[in-house]
């Protein structure tokens, strides 16, 4: 994945999504169109994991602390967006944007996140994969 420390080894779950990523590419330009999850096929399914892996470690870490997200997402060539309180694109692979928004919370609701995807991301990654992707990619925002 694009956001991996250029000077350490890659893990073999990593290897393994790099295969997946290169053996499933159709080429399908962005359509720069923004799903949840739960739109991506299979998606609905797998959502307590992904909420699990993905959005209680991501909010744990960063919930209280949006401002965090930019520095940290920066530090992953990451580039600032405009959602929420706080939000950042990472590219994963070419072609394979994440966005990473937190909206802050207040005296009357917590604090929440959203993990977007384009819409052609199924043309590059499976849903297990996505989630494998986003979990990697929440464990060095947080790190």
């Amino acid at each position: 994945p694009h956001y991996v420390d250029d000077d350490r080894k890659v893990s073999s779950r990593e290897k393994i999504i790099i295969l997946h990523y290169l053996n499933r590419s159709k080429g399908t330009l962005l359509s720069d169109k923004l799903i949840d999850f739960r739109e991506i096929p299979g998606g609905n399914l797998y959502y307590s994991v992904f909420e699990s892996r993905v959005h209680k470690p991501f909010l744990k870490f960063l919930g209280e602390k949006p401002s965090l997200l930019l520095e940290a997402g920066l530090s992953l060539k990451g580039t600032k967006t405009n959602f929420g309180d706080s939000s950042v694109r990472i590219l994963a692979f070419p072609k394979v944007p994440i966005d990473f928004i937190i909206y802050q919370g207040n005296e009357e609701f917590l604090p929440t996140c959203k993990v977007l995807f384009d819409s052609s991301v199924y043309d590059y990654l499976t849903t297990e994969d996505i989630v494998f992707v986003c979990e990697d990619a929440v464990g060095k925002l947080t790190k």
